[in-house]
């Protein structure tokens, strides 16, 4: 069984879209909650599976249906692996991404939208290829770092899961808005893979030149 399959045994997850965010699998991302309504669904998630999905809203989307706006039908689902609670009722949070979904359907919108999801397959359509491309964007993420002795270039690519390599990247990475929703709706691998690697090629995404700081700091996304 997948995480997700683990951890979201009723198939339904809360919905915290945002205007140009993407999570993807394996990436970790801080989160401050203020509104009440999100407080509330904090709350129901900490009680519960601890999941929240991240939908991202469509481009065409007006101010005017902010509290319901229409958000892609893919997106990806976070687990909650740090919660701080602060005074006056808010918090903050860092997800780490389990998994590449699609919406189902909608049950409630207020006081915050419940969905059920289905998760997306994962295809491997050249094993050999994949390899070729991991050390490739290990290699081309970092020579265009300052900092060599980074985690990310002491890394062995055999030990980063390919499901979640663009992920765990992410913290290396300044990505155009559009790219990390390509990377979620691609189902191959290797397509993914590729998509992200021409997209460095191309400088539609660069590389932080020093590894920026995660507001909470719960885990390292790469292995020692």
């Amino acid at each position: 069984m997948t995480p997700f399959e683990l951890e979201a045994r009723s198939g339904l997850v809360p919905l915290f879209p945002l205007p140009d965010n993407c999570l993807l699998p394996g990436e970790l991302q801080a989160f401050h909650i203020f509104e009440p309504r999100y407080r509330k669904l904090l709350a129901d998630a900490l009680e519960g599976e601890g999941l929240i999905g991240m939908p991202r809203f469509l481009s065409n989307w007006s101010r005017g249906e902010f509290a319901h706006p229409a958000v892609r039908p893919v997106f990806g689902v976070g687990r909650i692996v740090s919660h701080e609670a602060l005074q006056g009722g808010t918090s903050d949070i860092v997800l780490q991404g389990i998994a590449r979904v699609r919406l189902v359907d909608v049950l409630r919108e207020s006081p915050y939208r419940l969905a059920r999801v289905a998760e997306l397959p994962e295809h491997l359509s050249d094993p050999e290829r994949l390899r070729q491309i991991v050390q490739e964007l290990f290699d081309l993420v970092a020579r265009a770092s300052s900092d060599l002795s980074s985690i990310c270039y002491r890394s062995a690519s055999d030990q980063v899961p390919a499901l979640e390599l663009p992920g765990r990247l992410a913290r290396y990475i300044r990505f155009d808005k559009g790219v990390k929703q390509g990377l979620l709706e691609t189902d191959d691998l290797v397509e993914r893979l590729v998509l992200l690697r021409d997209c460095l090629r191309s400088g539609e995404c660069s590389v932080f030149r020093r590894e920026p700081n995660l507001a909470i700091r719960t885990q390292k996304p790469f292995p020692n």
